[in-house]
This record gives structure tokens, C-alpha cells and sequence, in this order.
């Protein structure tokens, strides 16, 4: 491997982490991201039903790459900009996750200006 597709492939390592890391709400036990053919890949699991699925992050974006129930064969290859997107249109359950966790991030914002108002008045 070149210097530069080393540079890129650690990068796109480094992305996929950090999107899982933000992604933690909706998702299980994701493995490690790890470099297979160029790309950053790794494991997760759909709250939904424990499917397993492997996700791809290439310059391209995001691929499911594999999965462990057949309902979601069609996704295999499909491309997804964003992490967010290709999990939205796999599983209603990291939908539900997602916008429970963002109403709490949105409480907590309204709870903070409240406080601030309060101070001020």
C-alpha cells in the first residue's frame, strides 16, 4: 500500500470510530473498524431484531457489506452518505433510538436557557 492510501485508510478508520462512537444510542456492540481491502470496515448489531450487519466506509460513503438476516439482503452495496442515513433505512428501532435521543438533548438545551433566564431575571 502507498503512503497516501495508507494516510486515507487510517482516516477512514478514524471516521467510522467516531461514528460509531456518536452513533452508540441506536446500534450494538460495533467491533473495532479495521482496514479490509482499502476500506474501513466493521461489525454492528440492529437493535431491532440482533442482526448483524458489516458496514463499509470508503470514499464513496457508507455500504452494508454482509448481513446475518435476509430481510436485509437488498441492502448489500447500496451506498449511503452517512452513517445516520443507512441505519435510518434499515432499522425503525435506531430511528426510535435517535429521536429519543434527541428530544433529551433538546430538554436538556430548554432546561439550560430556562436556568439562564432565570439568572438574568
Amino acid at each position: 500500500m502507498h503512503t497516501e492510501q495508507i494516510a486515507t485508510a487510517a482516516g477512514l478508520v478514524a471516521e467510522l470510530a467516531d461514528e460509531l462512537r456518536t452513533h452508540a444510542y441506536g446500534i450494538r456492540s460495533p467491533e473495532q473498524p479495521a482496514i479490509v481491502d482499502g476500506r474501513a470496515q466493521t461489525t454492528l448489531i440492529l437493535l431491532d431484531d440482533e442482526a448483524s450487519i458489516g458496514v463499509a466506509l470508503s470514499s464513496s460513503g457508507y455500504a452494508v457489506t454482509r448481513v446475518s438476516h435476509s430481510k436485509y439482503e437488498k441492502s448489500v452495496g447500496v451506498l449511503y452518505e452517512t452513517l445516520t442515513a443507512l441505519l435510518s433505512a434499515l432499522s425503525p428501532a435506531f430511528n426510535s433510538a435517535m429521536h429519543r435521543a434527541l428530544c433529551s438533548r433538546l430538554g436538556e438545551i430548554e432546561a439550560a436557557q430556562g436556568d439562564s433566564d432565570e439568572d438574568e431575571g
